[in-house]
């Protein structure tokens, strides 16, 4: 046709509108927006249309368009579609408007019935329909007739009235409104009408009828069966309904791309499937076939029945056909018969289940490669020619079911696709879940044994990789794998065992030692422990045998051991070293044979208390209390093996008066010929240790190792014969200046008092004491631990030298894992020192020793003073914090602590300051305090021991305790030692000498002070042990009364941090030796952070 211009009949959208159902307009603007109209013709009076639309065919639909008025025309349409107007049609005629009316808009609800309120929402066909398949169901009389349309592709069903004249191209039109005034109300009839009638695609227009929404077909037909006969539009013929359901049957079968085709069945009595079947799902399904309904249970598939046609089948997507065969189908089989097509090949299968690993070997002989050196039990290290070099080669694959699938590098394999099909023998479809993270893992595996090539799933090893690997395929850890080929191999033969350790443990008789021999065994071979040891120097790890397996050497083991114990396998060995390399065998799992001398040995030293009681000589002037007789017991148990220890009761239990015992035991019965013993204490105690042993050891012959005739001892006791005394008693300050001459002396035993004076290796006193001779050493000491493990390794290396290894080694293994936490460091410490160290405490021991009370008194500042602080405070962090900043906290120390020092004095009392320029107040609240604490303690009848580690502020409590008339006894680091005892026995005897002041490092250890039963630290110390020390003094054996410990701290200032500081670092002397308390870091940018802050 052609195509011309001018005058012509335009077409009214209103009879488009009026001529469609509400549903077809709709999809016609929608097609007409997607400009899916091709090869649109007019002719010159625009009576006739024709044009293309595309659809849901491949080939376009063809419209052709008569109009014979603006309101009347006729439409015809090549598609499938039942009514006169489709949307193919509206998207012609919307053209056809556009080019008439240009600028116009098709909007979907154009027209001013469609611009009304919203229809009313329609009811469920289940809320007005009746279901044949209750109970007690009775069908009406089917006396009125509807037709039905089934529109297979896709699926519609159209209810409708049969007109006497055909109208479009299917003979069913609506059900008009005005029937319900015909039909008997609520009658099955009315209801089925009312239900059509409501349907939203009824709101306009009597072509085409009443489509059933999708899943509500089934309740409709069922509510048919009841009361309606049933024409089939299409050709005139009755629609039955039958009686006798039918059984579901799924088909499956598999296409050439691999996706699976599921078809439904109806399945009669008789086993037959029906024909051509129609299937309509919802909750009550049918199938349509020859004019026949057949109701069916599809419930089992109720989940799917969106992705299902009208027919019955569902394909299966290639990606989603693994889930369906792993997941869907079990289900599926279980709900109904499913029939598998297997006409051209077995149907397929999906695994999921984990594969086994699947390895072959093999040996490669390797021409031109170069000679490597073996290491041989029969003839120590051989070349190995380039000739007999050959290389093992192991091929990896994984079995999948029945299916054993070659491993794919990583960058081969496509980790993305979950599933990948293969193709069986029989030309079955396997899909398997790949397990990439496992196979990954295995070829991991080997790609870390260090291969000389890898190609796809073949691995190639030479010399002590291949040796690892056919190892490792032996080890419990691989029992699963499918692992063959073992028998093939000829050079690489590795045994399946590694080399086994024996150590064989003896004490040696008459001398302080054991002998320790280490075996190394394959099976029962014993292999020479120096081609093992050249196997280590060599970084080899395995060794070659003389029936030409190897054997892998346990190298970690081996190595660790040797760092524990050191390389000389079988020399004798000093018997404090018994337990670290009893330790260190435990630790690696070592076969241990040990001889009953060992045996015992170990025993009675885990077990000394069952040892029998010590007889206590006759010439001991005294009892000794149970456990005083205990440690007795166990210091001998150290002199009968050779061995050292430490005697860490807790202050005042008697450490000296068990020494004492100790060498009145060693020396009775006039053991002249026996070398002399060296106590050394500080200078505090000295004379205390003579008195006790004047008192209770009166035949133990004595001397003062001290002034300036000690020349003339050191002379007799440099000489040999009688006249020398049995124990000697010096300070550490003269073994500083004379161990020189006395290291040139042997002692019998060389006991260290307060042996925490050594705590520092470097220093004078640890050098002099450690470079004395002696043949037994003992420390005692409440307090092993103060600050450092570092003190702890001190003590140790002066009395059993090597015993904690050197200091840098002891750091690395114990000392820096304690303090970063590390669980069960400080416990493997424990376990070595523990048999070592002996710790009582008060509380375990001394049952009937009073109570003691731990007061913490505050005290409060005036303005005054409080003013004063703060000056003081600005004053250092304005000086020590760009310090550390600049030189760091280490290198900051001495600013440090002269800061501390100064907050510390203005809160005892700001007449300590002595800096120029200071503000000094006369107003000190803690003196006041004391003072008056003082008075009223005093007025009770007790007495009193202050401590201060400031001996200027002593001296000011002096002056105020003259001033209020008070006897007080006094003593510093400047009190001669042999007066000091004087001072302390004149306090404990007078009742009229109430108050001794005392400076907590002249008099905080050693001293009997048990007539006072108040305490009073005027100011605190950064260690708590020192303090408790001090309180010791009177809170220990021979106390009768409640010993009340008072702490005078300032509120708010660095002395409450100071106290805070003490409990939250006590806990590393209690971890590694139990039951003290002690600070146990240094202070730490955190710490100066919370001390100097306000």
């Amino acid at each position: 046709m052609k195509q011309v211009s001018g005058k012509k009949i335009a077409l009214t959208l209103s009879a488009v509108q009026d001529a469609s159902s509400e549903p077809v307009y709709r999809r016609g603007v929608q097609y007409y927006r997607r400009k899916k109209v091709l090869k649109y013709t007019e002719d010159e009076g625009v009576s006739n249309i024709e044009a293309l639309v595309i659809g849901s065919e491949p080939q376009p639909y063809k419209v052709t368009v008569t109009i014979d008025s603006p309101e009347v025309f006729k439409a015809e349409c090549s598609c499938p579609y039942f009514e006169e107007v489709c949307k193919h049609s509206v998207a012609v005629l919307l053209t056809h408007i556009a080019r008439h009316n240009p600028g116009i808009r098709f909007d979907l609800m154009d027209g001013p019935e469609r611009k009304e309120a919203p229809v009313e929402k329609a009811p469920k066909a289940k809320e007005l329909l009746d279901d044949p398949r209750e109970e007690g169901v009775v069908p009406d009389a089917r006396d009125f007739q509807l037709g039905l349309l089934v529109l297979e592709k896709p699926l519609a069903m159209i209810v409708g009235d049969v007109p006497p004249q055909p109208q479009g191209k299917v003979n069913i039109l609506k059900v008009p409104p005005e029937s319900l005034n015909f039909f008997p109300a609520e009658s099955r009839i009315w209801r089925l009408a009312k239900y059509l009638t409501s349907l939203p695609q009824t709101t306009k227009g009597t072509a085409g009828g009443h489509r059933i929404p999708r899943g509500e077909e089934g309740t409709v037909i069922g509510h048919l069966s009841l009361c309606a006969k049933l024409l089939n539009t299409t050709n005139g013929l009755e629609v039955t309904f039958s009686d006798q359901p039918l059984k579901p049957r799924a088909v499956l079968s598999e296409t050439e791309s691999g996706e699976l085709l599921l078809k439904l069945e109806g399945i009669t009595e008789e086993g037959e499937a029906v024909e051509h079947p129609v299937f309509f799902m919802g909750q009550s399904s049918w199938i349509l076939s020859n004019n026949v309904f057949y109701p069916i249970d599809l419930s089992a598939i109720h989940r799917s029945f969106q992705y299902f046609d009208s027919y019955g089948f569902m394909t299966v997507k290639l990606e989603v056909v693994p889930k369906f065969l792993s997941v869907d189908l079990p289900v599926l089989l279980k709900r109904m018969p499913v029939v598998f097509d297997e006409s051209t090949a077995p149907f397929p299968v999906a695994i999921t289940e984990p594969p086994q690993v699947v390895i072959r070997l093999s040996e490669r002989k390797l021409p031109g490669a170069a000679s490597s050196t073996i290491i041989s039990s029969s003839g120590g290290a051989k070349e190995k020619s380039a000739g007999d070099a050959v290389s093992l080669e192991v091929s990896l694959g994984f079995r999948y079911g029945d299916l054993v699938l070659q491993s794919r590098d990583e960058t081969s394999a496509v980790e993305s696709e979950k599933f990948t099909r293969t193709i069986s023998e029989t030309g079955q479809s396997v899909w398997v879940e790949r397990q990439w993270d496992l196979e990954n893992q295995v070829r991991r595996f080997l790609t870390n044994m260090q291969p000389i090539r890898t190609v796809a799933d073949r691995f190639s090893f030479t010399d002590e990789p291949a040796y690892d690997v056919l190892f490792h395929l032996q080890s419990e850890q691989v029992a699963d794998w499918d692992i063959s080929g073992f028998d093939l191999l000829s050079v690489c033969k590795v045994r399946k065992e590694p080399m086994s350790l024996k150590a064989g443990l003896s004490l040696k008789k008459d001398s302080y030692k054991f002998d320790f021999d280490l075996q190394c065994l394959s099976g029962d071979e014993d292999v020479p422990f120096p081609l093992v040891i050249e196997v280590l120097f060599k970084n080899r790890n395995y060794l070659k045998l003389p029936s030409g397996e190897f054997v892998r050497i346990p190298t970690a083991t081996l190595l660790g051991l040797l760092k524990s114990i050191g390389q000389s396998k079988d020399s004798a060995r000093p018997l404090y070293q018994a337990l670290s390399i009893l330790h260190a065998l435990e630790t690696h799992e070592i076969t241990i044979e040990a001889d009953k001398g060992f045996q015992e040995f170990i025993h009675k030293i885990h077990h000394f208390r069952e040892l029998p009681p010590l007889q206590i000589p006759p010439e001991f002037k005294g009892e000794l209390r149970e456990y005083q007789k205990e440690g007795c017991n166990w210091l001998m148990f150290l002199r009968e093996y050779g061995l050292a220890g430490i005697l860490a009761d807790d202050m005042g239990l008697g450490k000296t008066i068990q020494a004492l015992a100790l060498m009145l035991k060693h020396y009775q019965n006039g053991k002249a010929d026996r070398a002399p013993s060296l106590v050394v204490a500080p200078t505090s105690v000295v004379y205390n240790w003579l008195s006790e042993a004047s008192k209770f050891t009166p035949t133990l012959k004595t001397a003062l190792f001290l002034g300036r005739d000690r020349g003339e001892l050191l002379s007799k006791l440099s000489k040999d014969g009688p006249g020398k005394p049995h124990v000697i008693f010096t300070t550490y300050g003269i073994i500083r200046r004379d161990y020189e001459q006395l290291k040139n002396i042997q002692f019998e035993f060389l006991i260290l008092d307060e042996a925490q004076n050594i705590k520092n290796p470097e220093s004078v006193g640890a050098i002099a004491a450690k470079s004395l001779k002696a043949f037994h050493r003992l420390a005692l000491s409440g307090t092993p631990v103060e600050n450092r493990l570092k003190e702890l390794w001190s003590l140790f290396d002066f009395l059993m030298p090597d015993f904690l290894g050197a200091y840098k080694d002891f750091n690395e293994v114990f000392e820096r894992p304690i303090e970063a936490g590390l669980e069960g460091a400080g416990q493997k410490l424990r376990k070595i020192v523990n048999p070592f160290i002996l710790r009582r405490l008060k509380s375990q021991v001394e049952k009937e020793l009073p109570d003691r009370t731990d007061i913490i008194h505050l005290c409060e500042f005036d303005d005054e003073q409080r003013s004063l602080y703060l000056d003081v405070l600005d004053e250092c962090r304005a000086k020590v914090f760009p310090e550390i900043a600049l030189k760091g906290i280490k290198r900051s120390n001495f600013s440090v602590l002269a800061a501390l020092l100064r907050l510390r004095q203005v809160c005892c009392d700001p007449s300590l300051l002595k800096a120029p320029g200071d503000k000094i107040t006369d107003q000190s609240a803690k003196l006041d305090a004391l003072i008056n604490m003082i008075g009223e303690i005093v007025d009770e009848g007790h007495k009193i021991l202050v401590f201060s580690q400031f001996v200027e502020m002593l001296s000011i409590i002096r002056k105020e305790l003259e001033k209020e008339g008070y006897t007080y006894e006094y003593l510093d680091g400047q009190t001669p030692a042999k007066e000091r005892l004087e001072r302390v026995d004149r306090f404990n005897a007078s009742p009229d000498i109430p108050i001794f002041l005392i400076s907590l490092k002249a008099g905080g250890t050693g001293l009997n002070l048990t007539g006072a039963d108040y305490v009073i630290h005027y100011d605190p110390w950064w260690n708590p042990a020192v303090e408790n020390q001090a309180t010791d003094r009177a809170h220990r054996i021979g106390q009768t009364r409640h010993v009340f410990n008072y702490k005078l701290i300032t509120r708010g200032t660095v002395e409450e941090k100071i106290l805070a500081l003490q409990q939250k670092k006590k806990e590393l002397a209690d971890l590694v030796i139990g039951g003290d308390e002690s600070v146990a870091k240094e202070l730490t940018q955190e710490d100066l952070e919370f001390l100097f802050s306000f």
